[in-house]
């Protein structure tokens, strides 16, 4: 029974009984008069059709199946009721006069009513016994599952369109009981408590909606994966003097750092450094910096501020009588391009902002806002509109009337962009609202964030955090057995004094150079020579990862190597994998070319232990272990539960710089890294059998259900199961293979894939799912496509939409004829559009090899003229649309140029209207210009946006010089030739050859003829890397940016030149 049912049926009850008493009251000497029989009749005929109404609706809510205890009553109610209404309909039939008007009729019908008195008291009495069981069922409304359902939705927000429509419904029926007057105060309470709980769970509900489409994957990975501060440490920076004090740690205090004359570094400085923070978190504005050498701890003092009380006690009073709204996003530039973008940062701001006040969230997207009401998903297609949404929500008078926002962003450094933009926006946003916004920013120090800054309050960490290197150094060896019994007290205290002077702030240093000691400690090194070590370590943070990485034994140093390439090159990479590395060495096919024996318990537990010991001995600490944990309810795999990190990004860095580079390279040299992940990954599924949940899809649809997605090319475009499971590792080496552009790494990387699909055989169901989500662009949604295949078919379907046309074509798994049947001629058009919008690390090989993949259609046959699915727009102008809008139009040469030599209709036009600027624009001076676009003979208008929708451009070079020229319209031919200017004459030349033929649709012998006349011209720019050539080029002042945008209509207002 749904959950809701019995709420509804309860209202649906009441509201029968209700009908019925009114009725039978209003029957006793209805004819004791014989005027306006007429009337009576309609009241009558009236009250007939209620009665059938609340009948229907009773029994289309009849439960059925095994029930409660209080589902069973409702039910009998109901049974009740349908006898009730029996009667009561034959009652209204007989009651009726049969000639209205007439006296003799209406004499008769009032002599039959008081024939029926004793039946009438009969179903009053029947009515009022049944009145009286819903009001007791009432009372005790809090035993339905319905309730306990309810709280679920309040505490969680998480449910389905069906659940939601049932919700509303029901509730609406339950609603209607407040007006009726025949139940006790005691069940009306209880039906304004269920209705108010209801109101707030529906509220619950679409906030969520809009909340989860705003959250991305990842989004509070960095921040999750900061360490904790060290007990104590930090703690100076609200005035607090724990830090400074002696602590009862075992030492004695003649041999403890404070008695050795060691007193907190500089105290005025941190005196003055904590005052000033304090002052500006309660009292200032703008933006405080805090500023440091890398590896200082910012991220963790950061984390440390996002988490402290006392931070949010200091800004409550800050914001006085206003509710206090905090935000917070860590940059993370390893991570993924949400993670290190300003897109990133204002989704991760504006989900801070809206899930702390979802008050304010109608005011965000009133349109989705508006759409969750009959949705349980909604879905931000373009991060434009998010973009806009929170420029827009800034800058509102409302928001700042009961809030005040602040916002916390670590890692400025980190980001991945314009650095003076980004620092422009910031200021904008504090300078904009003064007294409203203020931002607590980190980075390194870097000139850009130090001259941007210096006005503002802020301090370099590293200055300021002596205290907290001195009690982590002693809490890290106070216990060590071996390091106390090395000298006297004093001797020991001048030596850490030196591990902390040498530090000189920064953690990382000292963590490295711990690890080290403790080390030596297990070797038997002596306190002079671990003195020895610390002074001839570099303190500068690269020098210490080369001596790190030199001072590896050569007989481990390809091993460490290895693992160390491993963990740069791919996703987190499970250390049960790794240990399979050292097989790898040994021989490059050993799980190719041979079968994997399966491990039992011991041999898994032995092997991860010995790898674990590899990881923090080999490698100096330069990796660290972190565990994998799950949001559902599953047990993880004991192989799955860990994976590698690096322990600093500074050290990611250090790996990527071109000497290191070299240095590794020269190591292992015939060793590939992509090669020796596939060759551990074949070695993991065949030695050790995981749970099923690692094999099998899962419920696709539920939205919280998707944590990750690993996904070509806009992380939306191709479903994968959320880490761990099989789909994941499958896409992410196909990922890592992309990225790299070594065609000779083809033929090996096919024959990983047919091992993968013949080890896989016997793991899983032979049926598998497999999900597209097209992103309809006109209409701002998504399309899903969801088909049964079978897993070889899927891991072939995988490949293409990686672009990886060796596998997805020529292997027996697939080929072009299954890929066809499951990749339609829209689907591979929307896939290759997103592919040419990739970074130029994946673009080469997926652009080319989607390229590729569509050219082979569209030499089947395939039309380039049909429609998008879903859509009222052709494939090409879909695609001549998306490479108006881009940023980088290099990648859309060879797709124009394969299009157009397929008979690509070029009768296509925009037209212009009136300048118009945007108030939802970032900058408020630009000035944008409506348009319309027509296509056909016919000039028929090109469709596909909302009624308040409405295409735009900005006007900008050349456009305005079109406009100034008196120009309303551009054609197609224009159009390409303005942004092609390299191309020009060849796109020309086919468009007038299809233009001269005066028809839409072109004959076989037009298209035989076309392709061989141009063949030759535009060969050249079809082939894989035939657009380099323009891609060299593409900052041409020839080539204008047109920011093609879909605006709402009602935002748009017309300047007056």
């Amino acid at each position: 029974m749904d959950p809701f049912t019995a709420i509804g049926l309860a209202g649906n009850i009441l509201t029968f009984i209700d009908i019925g008493l009114k009725f039978v009251s209003q029957t006793k000497g209805i004819y004791d008069s014989q005027s306006n029989s007429t009337a009576e009749n309609d009241n009558l005929n009236l009250m007939a059709a209620r009665f059938t109404t609340a009948m229907s609706e009773m029994q289309s809510k009849l439960p059925t199946g095994n029930l409660s205890k209080d589902e069973r009553a409702l039910k009998e109610l109901v049974e009740e009721c349908s006898n009730i209404s029996g009667e009561l309909q034959n009652l209204l039939a007989e009651l009726k006069a049969k000639k209205p008007n007439s006296k003799r009729s209406s004499v008769k019908a009032a002599f039959r009513d008081w024939r029926k008195k004793s039946e009438k008291d009969d179903l009053h009495k029947r009515l009022e016994n049944s009145r009286q069981q819903l009001d007791l069922l009432l009372t005790t409304m809090t035993r339905f599952e319905s309730l306990e359902r309810l709280n679920q939705l309040v505490e969680y927000g998480q449910t389905n369109e069906a659940e939601i429509t049932s919700l509303r419904q029901n509730v609406d029926a339950l609603r209607s009981g407040l007006q009726v007057k025949i139940l006790s105060l005691e069940a009306l309470g209880q039906i304004r408590d269920v209705v108010k709980l209801s109101d707030l769970a529906t509220l619950k509900v679409r906030e969520s909606c809009i909340l989860t489409a705003l959250r991305f994957e990842l989004m509070n990975e960095r921040y999750d994966d900061v360490a904790e501060a060290h007990d104590k440490t930090f703690e100076w920076i609200f005035g607090s003097s724990d830090s400074d004090d002696e602590s009862d740690d075992g030492y004695d205090d003649d041999w403890s750092l404070y008695s050795l004359n060691i007193t907190p570094h500089r105290p005025k400085e941190i005196s003055e450094a904590c005052d000033n923070f304090v002052e500006w978190i309660k009292n200032g504005n703008g933006i405080f910096h805090i500023s440091g050498k890398p590896g200082s701890g910012k991220s963790t003092l950061m984390k440390y501020l996002c988490r402290q009380q006392e931070t949010k006690r200091c800004l409550d009073i800050w914001a006085a009588d206003k509710s206090l709204v905090f935000g917070k996003f860590f940059f993370w530039n390893p991570g993924t391009i949400l993670q290190k973008s300003l897109r990133g940062l204002i989704r991760g701001l504006l989900y801070s902002i809206l899930s702390n006040a979802p008050e304010l969230i109608p005011l965000a997207f009133p349109k989705l806002w508006d759409a969750t009401l009959s949705k349980a998903a909604v879905t931000f297609d373009s991060s434009d509109n998010i973009m806009l949404a929170f420029s827009d929500l800034i800058r509102r008078d409302e928001v700042y009337r009961n809030h005040k926002l602040v916002f916390f962003i670590d890692g400025l450094d980190e980001f991945q962009g314009d650095h003076a933009a980004l620092v422009n926006d910031l200021l904008r946003w504090t300078s904009e609202r003064p007294t409203g916004v203020k931002i607590c920013v980190s980075s390194r120090e870097w000139p850009i964030f130090q001259e941007a800054f210096k006005t503002f309050p802020g301090f370099r960490l590293h200055e300021l955090t002596r205290s907290d290197v001195s009690m982590i150094v002693r809490d890290r060896l106070k216990n060590n057995k071996l390091y106390q019994k090395l000298a006297t007290p004093d001797e020991l205290g001048r030596f850490e004094s030196s591990l902390v002077k040498r530090s000189d702030g920064v953690f990382l240093w000292l963590k490295l150079i711990l690890r080290d000691i403790e080390d030596g400690l297990l070797s038997g090194d002596r306190l002079s020579q671990l003195r020895n070590k610390v002074n001839t370590l570099p303190t500068e943070l690269n020098d210490l990862f080369e001596h790190l990485l030199n001072s590896i034994h050569l007989c481990d140093r390809k091993e460490a190597y290895l693992i160390l390439a491993v963990v740069l090159e791919g996703p987190p990479w499970p250390i049960f994998r790794i240990s399979f590395l050292e097989e790898y060495i040994e021989n490059r096919d050993f799980a190719l070319s041979q079968q994997i024996e399966q491990l039992d318990d011991d041999q898994i537990t032995d092997r991860l232990e010995r790898t674990r010991k590899k990881i923090y001995g080999k490698c100096k600490g330069l990796l660290e272990i972190q565990l994998v944990h799950l949001d559902e309810e599953h047990q993880i795999d004991q192989t799955l539960k860990e994976s590698t990190k690096f322990t600093h990004r500074s050290i990611i860095e250090f790996l990527k710089s071109d000497q290191t580079r070299q240095n590794m390279a020269a190591e292992l040299k015939g060793l590939g890294i992509l090669d020796a992940m596939c060759q551990t990954f074949l070695a993991h599924i065949q030695a050790a059998i995981m749970d099923e949940y690692y094999y099998h899809d899962r419920q696709y649809g539920a939205l919280h259900s998707w944590k990750y997605h690993l996904s070509y090319p806009s992380e939306i475009l191709v479903k994968v199961l959320s880490p761990p499971s099989l789909d994941y590792d499958i896409c992410a080496l196909l990922g890592v293979y992309a990225a790299k552009n070594e065609a000779a790494d083809s033929a090996r990387f096919t024959a990983f894939l047919d091992k993968v699909v013949e080890v896989a055989a016997d793991l899983f169901s032979p049926r598998a799912q497999f999900q597209f989500v097209d992103i309809n662009w006109m209409r701002r949604g998504l399309i899903y496509h969801t088909m049964q295949v079978t897993f070889p078919v899927k891991v072939g379907l995988f490949s293409a939409s990686y672009g990886m046309i060796d596998y997805s074509l020529q292997t027996r798994s697939i080929g072009l004829k299954v890929l066809q049947e499951h990749i339609t001629l829209p689907i591979l058009v929307s896939l290759t559009c997103d592919g040419a919008g990739l970074s130029h690390t994946m673009r080469s090989r997926i652009s080319e090899g989607l390229n590729t993949i569509l050219k082979a259609y569209l030499d089947l046959g395939m039309d380039p003229n049909s429609p998008m699915e879903g859509q009222s727009i052709s494939c090409w102008h879909y695609m001549l649309l998306r490479c108006i809008g881009a940023d980088d139009r290099g990648p859309y040469v060879p797709l124009i140029a394969a299009f157009l030599l397929h008979g690509a209709n070029p009768r296509f036009w925009i037209k212009f209207g009136p300048r118009h600027r945007y108030t939802g624009d970032e900058d408020p001076s630009t000035v944008i210009v409506p348009i319309e676009l027509e296509w056909g003979e016919e000039r028929q208008r090109l469709s596909g946006l909302e009624e308040d929708q409405v295409m735009t451009m900005e006007l900008n070079w050349p456009l305005r010089m079109f406009l100034r020229q008196g120009q309303m319209e551009v054609s197609c031919k224009e159009l390409l030739g303005m942004m092609f200017t390299q191309q020009k004459s060849d796109f020309e030349e086919v468009i007038d050859c299809i233009l001269h033929w005066d028809t839409e649709i072109l004959t076989i012998d037009n298209l035989k003829e076309l392709k061989e006349r141009f063949q030759p011209i535009l060969g050249p720019w079809i082939i894989p890397g035939g657009s380099e050539a323009y891609l060299c080029n593409r900052e041409s002042p020839g080539i204008p940016t047109l920011n093609l945008q879909v605006r709402s209509r009602n935002k748009l207002y017309m300047l007056d030149t």
